[in-house]
């Protein structure tokens, strides 16, 4: 049997969120199909009448399968290799041969029914088919049941009779990185097997369409089904919860296999009613002595042994829908009047509470009435809730004077379906079309704000604090960035602020991965432009936004994970000037009341990648950035889009979700007065939701909590409400987008509701084509306090005038059980973000989670040691460190050894003077008594630890591997070291053994930010799964040097090894720096690069902080003519290329370098790839130019017999037209690859390969391996098709594109 347990486990966790979808999530699309089987699910009018038919029907089909599974057993399966998707259906005969003469039929003997089981799935992203057999021998005449799934189609037969053709293909959606199913796979289908006394076969044709690591080929096969949970998924389909209160109400028992559907007494309802009853004293005064009737003749009954008779079951459930129904109408009514109470308490002269009180008490007497009454009860008591959702927009949305008669906007557009929280604006985007739109609650009329620019997506916005100005986010539907535009609210003046940079052609062209065709015809691909989004006015009139343009890509993946960081403009759109330097997103940005810029800031710095996208405030000219709150909270994970309440600086809310999937989940509301540092400050407005880990929406349905829950409720974009005099309601009531029932993620499911903290939720606005977004009052209010600048925000700093100031008053405040005096120095340190550019990286050079390596599996970003300043003894300590950029300390102590680190980093503007307290210290936090020792000094500048001369990279083999080989490889070198601990240089595939030997062992602490391990190879080292991990707040000591068991044995006295200061400084500080290996994001790491001028080049400054090195350029070398191939030459071209047709070429040679010129004239292009000169084959340095299905000219290079490298142009032709395409293809060390269409060039990148092309054997028009699949090759025609060794010039191309021997000339 082919295994596959990474695919196993990718299925079990799909599998884990359908079911959780299917049978305790919302609506559901498509229900369990019963063709094949008898029909269990039995709709009728009622939910009452459903669920006793239904449990009917499964009783007596549960009665009649015992017997018939008694009399059968089951043979062994056995199944064909994958074969293609319209082959024949083979012979059953278990020792038939292929047409290859090998054996047809394998055995499987570890497949075992009930589980998922993989069939080898064969070529991958291949549609393929698949057969399976095995003998059923029945002892007697029987019809046996079982259930099956998988595939996209099966098709069953017995004895050679057709049973069934299934539809099996389930319906995928993007979950985060991930995808999840509305559906259930186990048991998809029911299929009854007539079976006759006797040996029969039963063949099962399985068929995929798309096969790969998230969708493996597999099969479902159950002799015993289980039909609960698709029964349960189509009860929940036709009786959504959110309308019968008894599905939402019951416990998760009720859908258990052994539950409701499968009782035979009454125990369940009772239970419930009971529980109902036990938490309602109204309702229990009025229904308790129906209950007592009941139960007294059900306990007649049960004392009898007998079952409950069909009339007293149904009572049982009618009593259930009306204690269900009853309890969640009292519910609203007890919130209802919750709320008009604190309306009135806040505005007691324009709302009248006494009015709206008196009609909740109505209507809860007239419930309670309902509740006792004779039929039709839940007909009444679904009538009086629609009365009770009336008093609702009545009492809470138009006479709420926080709301009455004014005037909102928000922005209409479709629901991003975004992989992470952060990519909206490159992962998002499915849909075009929107607008931003004010709402008049007087009249419930909605008006276009911006008609002028319909058609595109219209992102986050701010309105100005006079109310008469929106700037916004807005992305034309074409290939280029969002940019922000501003519009009175009239809809007047409309004007775009800001627009490409200058050299936006050339950043799209040195770094998009798509083709500039592919992306006119498809915008949502993501080009690599810049994107200015989330602007938010400044109290001068500036305005505040996050941007692309500082080149920013997400450290922990690749190359098409972008990020935004903080920009201002002045109000006319001038005077850009870039605020924050973080290496991860920024965004979000609001206004606080004391006029800082309140945003989101992810990072890690020695944490866990996903654990903390915290809450930050920084001044509008960039100084004095503070944490607010999140940097200890890991779940949830993100805090997005907070707002500061009005008038209450000690309350936020925001919209707290996951890094994964979208920025939607709970709302959060967090008192700043309470320790930052823990969840007390936090309080949830939406306990029924939570997101937790990476990416984890968990649902509280029925007394549980449900992992991976996709469907509503949702929140997000909370606006909060309060009188702007007397702030009555701050904190109280709150706009939201809010999707109550649907997926995450559909397109329409948001719309604007008044939240409140008691627990209402009542809808304001909904629009049934598209979703509402971030929904504002459109109304003046207070300008926040505009601040005096702090320091020079300009970009014209001298280079002396580029620091800034720290003043640190007591470094021993909150550093627990460290004494005073221990503390001598704070080593200064430097996060460095990773460009665009150091992410064009050969595929070989990432390990997981890494891109490029850095480490083994500690943290992933690269570090630069600026240097270390003195601490008094008192804890204090002045000194200066460089402006703008990500700076974090470690506190050591005499011997240079980290006591606690900063894992976190602050960014200072030119000039700014910073002071703090103490470590981890709390806002609340007494004052200082006297001047700091420290500030009798000079200034302290950042001096060298010992052995440095300055600034440099921490990097192992620089640092560290220099140490081992003076003093340890004699004893611990590779051939036998002594205590299995092998400290050589020998180089690994993509570190060295010294490096790895050290981590592995535990020999060195550290903290892993993300990917690890396998479990299998998990050893002392391990010490977290991270992505969530290391968020809290932890004491001293905990990680660093202190901890190393390596630095243990060298201060023992290990073999009386002797380091000296220098040694043993950079060995703790490569430790205390979390044991890199690496210390820049440039060069090659794979050990195939080995002998490259850039294999692992030991970092310059410059490299280390990010600055790409100069390229290496490959001498030229001159054009020679190798062939020259034409239609007019009898048996050089054919007249077309047809498929079939092709030209073999051979004996070029390896080349070091390729040109080929060539007239293309495309009748179709089917294909991924349609070929115009393919090497045979697919070993190291194949060469294949091929022209991709949307016309774009593309090479792929083998690189060594298992990885290509692509490249594409920029540019690409049309069907049914001549044009001339080109490329020069330079692999050399440095060389790189041109393309040209028609004479113009149509992209440049480097391709630096350090190989040679093979063109020993060729075809032009096809490739070899598609001689049995002619459909794949080129269908159309060539001519003048010249291939060159060496590199031509523009000039020469140009001269070729323009030869009057141009085909469209001789035809």
């Amino acid at each position: 049997m082919i295994k596959n347990t990474g695919a196993i486990k990718a299925m079990n966790r799909i599998l884990g969120v359908m079911l959780l979808a299917g049978i305790v999530g919302g609506i559901v699309p498509r229900g369990f199909s019963e063709e094949c089987g008898a029909s269990l699910y039995q709709r009728r009018e009622s939910l009452q009448a459903t669920l006793l038919a239904t449990r009917d029907a499964l009783d007596q089909w549960r009665k009649q399968q015992p017997a018939a599974r008694a009399a059968v057993q089951w043979g062994p399966w056995h199944t064909t290799l994958p074969l293609k998707a319209d082959a024949a259906r083979p012979t059953t005969d278990l020792s038939a041969k292929g047409a290859d003469g090998e054996p047809l039929w394998h055995r499987r003997t570890q497949q075992r029914d009930g589980q998922i089981m993989l069939v080898p799935p064969g070529q991958r992203h291949a549609a393929a088919t698949v057969y399976q057999v095995r003998t059923v021998t029945a002892a007697d005449r029987v019809t046996v049941t079982v259930g099956i799934g998988g595939g996209d189609r099966i098709e069953v037969w017995l004895n050679d009779r057709q049973l069934c053709d299934l539809d099996t293909q389930m319906h995928f959606e993007r979950y985060g990185c991930g995808t999840a199913s509305d559906q259930i796979f186990p048991d998809q289908y029911r299929v009854d097997l007539p079976l006759p006394s006797g040996t029969s076969r039963l063949l099962v044709r399985i068929t995929q369409q798309t096969i790969d690591r998230r969708f493996p080929f597999r099969l479902w096969f159950s002799a015993s089904p289980n039909p609960t949970p698709h029964l349960w998924q189509n009860i929940r389909r036709d009786f959504p919860p959110h309308a019968n209160a008894l599905l939402e109400a019951v416990s998760h028992v009720w859908f258990e296999k052994d539950g409701w559907l499968s009782a035979t007494d009454t125990r369940l309802e009772r239970e419930f009613v009971n529980s109902v009853l036990d938490d309602n004293a109204p309702l229990a005064d009025v229904l308790r002595p129906q209950v007592t009737a009941l139960e007294a003749a059900s306990s007649s009954v049960e004392s009898e042994g007998s079952e409950p008779s069909p009339d007293r079951q149904t009572r049982w459930l009618d009593l259930c829908v009306v204690a269900a129904d009853a309890d969640r109408t009292l519910s609203d009514l007890a919130r209802v009047a919750l709320s008009v109470e604190e309306l009135g308490r806040g505005f007691p002269d324009c709302y009248p509470s006494a009015q709206y009180l008196r009609r909740v008490d109505e209507l809860r007497t007239a419930v309670l009435a309902a509740a006792t009454a004779s039929e039709p009860t839940a007909r009444k008591l679904r009538g009086l809730q629609v009365q009770i959702d009336e008093l609702k927009r009545e009492a809470l949305v138009r006479s709420n004077p926080l709301l009455k008669d004014q005037r909102l906007v928000f922005a209409r557009r479709y629901t991003y379906d975004s992989r992470h929280y952060y990519d909206d604006y490159y992962a998002g985007l499915r849909e075009w079309g929107g607008n931003l739109c004010e709402l008049d609650l007087a009249t419930g009329k909605v008006r276009e704000i911006v008609p002028q620019l319909d058609g595109g997506i219209f992102d986050r916005y701010d309105i100005s604090a006079d109310a008469r100005r929106i700037v916004f986010g807005y992305r034309a539907r074409a290939p280029e960035g969002f940019r922000i535009w501003e519009v009175g609210v009239d809809g007047s003046g409309l004007r775009q602020l800001t627009f490409p940079p200058d050299d936006e052609a050339e950043r799209i062209a040195r770094h998009n991965v798509y083709s500039m065709a592919a992306l006119e015809q498809d915008p949502r691909l993501y080009g690599h432009w810049t994107d200015d989004m989330h602007p938010c006015y400044l109290p001068d009139g500036r305005i505040v936004f996050v941007s692309s343009r500082s080149e920013r890509t997400v450290l922990c993946g690749g190359h098409a994970l972008t990020c935004t960081t903080l920009y201002r403009i002045d109000a006319d759109g001038q005077n850009l000037h870039q605020l924050s330097q973080g290496a991860l997103t920024e965004s979000t940005p609001t206004m606080l009341d004391d006029g800082r810029i309140l945003y989101t800031r992810w990072e890690y710095v020695y944490k866990g990648i996903g654990a903390i996208q915290s809450l930050w405030a920084v001044r509008p000219d960039g100084t004095g950035a503070e944490e607010i709150y999140g940097h200890n909270i890991d779940n949830p994970g993100v805090f997005f889009a907070g707002r500061q309440i009005p008038g209450r600086p000690d309350l936020i809310v925001a919209t707290g979700c996951g890094h994964e999937p979208l920025a939607v989940g709970s709302i959060q509301l967090i008192d700043r007065k309470q320790d930052r540092r823990t969840k007390e400050a936090m309080t949830s407005l939406t306990p029924e939701i939570e997101t937790r880990g990476l990416r984890g929406f968990y649902q509280f349905r029925n007394g549980k909590w449900n992992e991976h829950d996709i469907y509503g409720p949702f929140y997000c974009d909370p606006f909060p409400l309060a009188d702007p005099q007397t702030h009555a309601g701050a904190g109280e009531y709150f706009l939201v987008s809010h999707n109550p029932h649907g997926r995450y993620n559909a397109r329409c499911a948001y719309g604007i509701y008044l939240m409140d903290s008691f627990g209402n939720r009542v809808l304001v606005y909904d629009d049934p084509e598209m979703s509402c977004f971030q929904p504002m009052v459109l109304a003046p209010r207070p300008e926040p306090r505009e601040l005096t600048p702090l320091a020079d925000a300009s970009d014209a700093v001298s280079e002396a005038e580029d620091e800034a100031t720290v003043v640190l008053v007591d470094l021993y405040r909150n550093l627990e059980g460290v004494e005073p005096g221990t503390i001598k120095y704070l080593r200064v340190l430097e996060q460095i973000p990773r460009s665009w550019a150091a992410t064009q990286i050969h595929p070989q050079d990432a390990v997981r989670g890494q891109q490029p390596a850095i480490s083994l599996h500690t943290h992933i970003w690269v570090a630069v040691l600026l240097g270390i300043v003195p601490v008094e003894s008192d804890g204090s300590a002045c000194f200066q460190v460089p402006a703008d950029r990500n700076i974090f300390f470690q506190a050591l102590d005499e011997n240079f050894m980290e006591v606690q680190k900063m894992r976190t980093f602050v960014n200072f503007q030119p000039g700014e003077t910073r002071s703090c307290v103490g470590c981890h210290d709390p806002r609340a936090s007494t004052q200082v008594s006297q001047l700091p020792l420290a500030m009798l000094n000079r200034t302290a500048a950042i001096e060298p630890q010992p052995g440095d001369d300055g600034p440099r990279a921490i990097h192992y083999p620089a640092d560290v591997q220099p140490i081992f080989d003076r003093h340890c490889v004699r004893c611990h070198g590779s051939a036998e070291p002594a205590g299995d601990l092998d400290l050589s240089s020998t180089l690994t595939t993509h570190f060295n053994r010294s490096y790895e030997e050290l981590l592995k062992k535990g020999f060195v602490p550290f903290i892993q930010e993300w990917t690890g391990p396998d479990a299998k190879d998990r050893g002392p080292y391990h010490l977290s799964n991270g992505s969530m991990s290391f968020s809290e707040a932890v004491p001293p000591y905990t990680f660093g040097s202190h901890r190393s068991k390596l630095i243990e044995l060298l201060r023992d006295g290990h073999e009386e090894v002797e380091l000296n200061q220098a040694e043993f400084v950079k060995l703790v500080t490569w430790i205390d720096a979390n044991a890199p290996f690496y210390g820049s994001y440039f060069g090659r790491r794979h050990i195939s690069a080995q002998g490259r001028p850039d294999f692992r080049p030991t970092p310059t400054l410059d490299s280390a902080r990010g600055i790409e090195p100069p390229p290496t350029t490959a001498p030229p070398l001159e054009a020679k003519l190798l062939t020259h191939l034409r239609r007019e030459v009898e048996n050089e071209l054919p007249a077309s290329f047809g498929g079939a047709t092709f030209v073999s070429g051979e004996s070029l040679g390896n080349q070091e370098a390729v040109s080929v010129t060539l007239w293309v004239r495309p009748d179709v292009l089917p294909n991924r790839w349609n070929p115009l000169l393919f090497t045979d084959g697919n070993g190291e340095g194949a060469f294949h130019f091929s022209l991709l299905d949307d016309g774009t000219p593309n090479v792929a290079i083998n690189t060594d017999g298992k990885h290509w490298v692509h490249q594409r142009s920029t540019a690409s032709v049309e069907t049914g037209r001549w044009q001339h395409v080109a490329v020069v293809c330079d692999p050399r060390y440095g060389g790189t690859i041109r393309f040209y269409v028609d004479g113009e060039i149509a992209g440049t990148r480097a391709l630096d390969l350090g190989q040679r092309l093979d063109l020993e054997s060729f075809r032009i028009g096809a490739w070899n391996r598609w001689e049995k699949q002619p459909r794949n090759n080129l269908q159309g025609m060539l001519d003048e098709v010249r291939i060159y060794h060496g590199l031509l010039t523009d000039e020469e191309i140009r001269r070729l594109a323009e030869n009057v021997n141009r085909p469209a000339l001789k035809e």
